[in-house]
């Protein structure tokens, strides 16, 4: 068997000790899906700004 020995952060540490971390991680998740989808349309906005801007020419 292998030991590992990991850093923990306190607030991850909390929701473990209050086996709340299932919910923690889906919050993270979501966070990370929302910040995802944000850039994605952000990205696709500024593609279509370009596209658009090539029409002018």
């Amino acid at each position: 068997m292998t030991t590992i020995n990991v850093e923990i952060p306190d607030k991850i540490y909390y929701h473990i000790k209050t086996k709340n971390i299932n919910s923690y991680l889906e919050k993270l998740i979501m966070e990370d899906m929302l910040l995802s989808e944000i850039k994605t349309s952000k990205e696709s906005g500024i593609k279509t700004l370009n596209s658009l801007s090539d029409l002018d020419d």
